[in-house]
């Protein structure tokens, strides 16, 4: 498993005190990225969250397909949040649809 040498800061919204976010990263099995994220406060060492979290990547038509299957109608696709249509360049996907 490999960790990030340094951690990401963050401010703890409801104390302005500070943060740190460390990130174990466990591997890609069978198309899962698995990582774990930990939340310090960054002058105590108290671990405040330590979750396990799993990623699967799926293209545009999966998972509008998955979409209709749960049914969902009218899916609509854009790219990021501009509200502009998706396109072969598209990185990452907003999802609109109704149920």
């Amino acid at each position: 498993m490999g960790t990030r040498p340094n951690p990401d800061r963050a401010v703890d919204e409801a104390t302005g005190d500070p943060l740190e976010i460390w990130t174990a990263y466990d591997g890609f099995v069978d198309g899962v990225y698995t990582f774990y994220e930990t939340v310090k406060h960054a002058k105590t060492d108290e671990i405040l969250v330590h979750e396990k979290m799993q990623l699967i990547f799926r293209t545009e038509e999966e998972i509008t397909h998955s979409l209709e299957q749960a049914g969902f109608a009218q899916v609509q696709v854009y790219g990021d949040f501009d509200w502009k249509a998706a396109g072969v360049e598209t990185k990452a996907f907003v999802f609109h649809s109704i149920k």
